[in-house]
């Protein structure tokens, strides 16, 4: 990946938290091999999910038996091995568990939560824990599917601070449950803790279910909803926080904020078991449907021009992404060009925004 442009964040929590978490270890390799060292340092923290370099770990659990019990959502013992540099690894003895919803029950690989026990790092930390992607089933397109997640990250990044930042992970899972242990070499994402969201942005969590899009600050949730039309993901809503994060602000009570997350089920992605519900009218996953709170037409209009200075930086995302090959960037871009057509169509809002709006009282 080469010159993702993210908005300029505070580091300060992020730097706390993985001083901790990579206790006495510089996690990047450095040029300079006494940079290579084991150092009780911040230099490596405090850019953690800026860089774009993949870490690099294996995970060695009973995955056979995790994969057996997931509905039960239990931690079980794990060890992760940290590759740094050329030569290095440190060792952590963990615990994971199965986590989520819709990929809990489908995917014969869920995400994961991985716990740090017993160890000086984690008696430092705030948390202890890290949430991690991985591809739904062994198939190549499966591999892709979860690329191209990673990248919707990338691409809200651009638009909004308040927003879930990731990290790709170059992964080997070794499943010592089976009676020949396998190993599997995939990609894999961490995202960013709910904790950490919070404290970087000055925020504290909320679990709301009243709340509407109207509550929300306006210009965000229509940036938010217009972002999820471009991508075309019709996986989310407010009421029921399905696939977003709550915030809210510390200094302002009841301004209110959301952060979205698993965009698995969009367009851009395109996975094959992502199926509109029948409710929402749209024929397949590809279809584009705005789901936002309806708004006066004016207000769209300082919302178009913000995604058309953002259309270079986004492609630039996709082109410069290394690990995806051409046809599928070829792909993505192809939507998003699709999206760009539609943006500057005469009837943009009476036919893509007023038809498909939802009125909130």
């Amino acid at each position: 990946m080469k010159n993702l442009h993210l908005p300029g964040i505070c580091f300060k929590h992020i730097a706390m938290i993985f001083s901790a978490f990579l206790f006495s270890i510089n996690i990047f390799a450095q040029s300079d091999s006494s940079e290579n060292k084991l150092t009780d340092t911040l230099f490596a923290e405090n850019d953690f999910f800026l860089s774009d370099k993949p870490l690099r770990f294996k995970l060695i659990s009973d995955f056979k038996k995790l994969q057996k019990e997931k509905a039960q959502r239990k931690y079980q013992p794990a060890e992760l091995i940290y590759f740094h540099g050329d030569t290095g690894q440190i060792t952590w003895q963990v615990k994971v568990k199965p986590r989520g919803k819709n990929r809990l029950e489908n995917c014969y690989y869920p995400p994961l939560k991985i716990a740090f026990k017993n160890t000086e790092a984690a008696q430092k930390m705030s948390f202890n824990s890290l949430k991690m992607v991985v591809k739904c089933q062994d198939l190549p397109k499966y591999q892709n599917y979860l690329l191209k997640e990673f990248v919707c990250y990338k691409l809200y990044n651009i638009l909004s601070d308040t927003c879930f930042k990731v990290r790709l992970v170059d992964f080997i899972y070794e499943d010592i449950g089976k009676k020949n242990p396998e190993q599997m070499k995939m990609y894999a994402f961490l995202i960013e803790d709910d904790k950490m969201l919070a404290g970087r942005l000055n925020m504290k969590l909320l679990k709301h279910e009243n709340l509407t899009q109207r509550n929300i600050s306006p210009f965000h949730i229509m940036r938010l909803a217009m972002f999820q039309f471009m991508i075309g993901n019709f996986d989310w809503a407010v009421p029921t926080q399905q696939n977003l994060q709550v915030l809210e602000s510390v200094q302002k009570k009841t301004k209110y904020y959301v952060a979205p997350y698993d965009f698995d089920y969009c367009g851009l992605v395109g996975a094959e078991y992502a199926v509109p519900n029948e409710i929402l009218g749209i024929r397949d996953v590809y279809e584009r449907i705005y789901l936002g709170e309806c708004m006066p037409e004016g207000l769209f209009a300082p919302l178009k021009q913000l995604f058309e200075s953002k259309k270079q930086e986004f492609y630039n995302i996709i082109n410069d992404f290394e690990y995806l090959d051409e046809t599928q960037k070829k792909q993505m871009i192809k939507y998003l060009e699709e999206f760009y057509f539609i943006l500057n169509h005469k009837d943009f809002y009476s036919k893509y925004i007023r038809k498909t709006c939802k009125e909130i009282k």
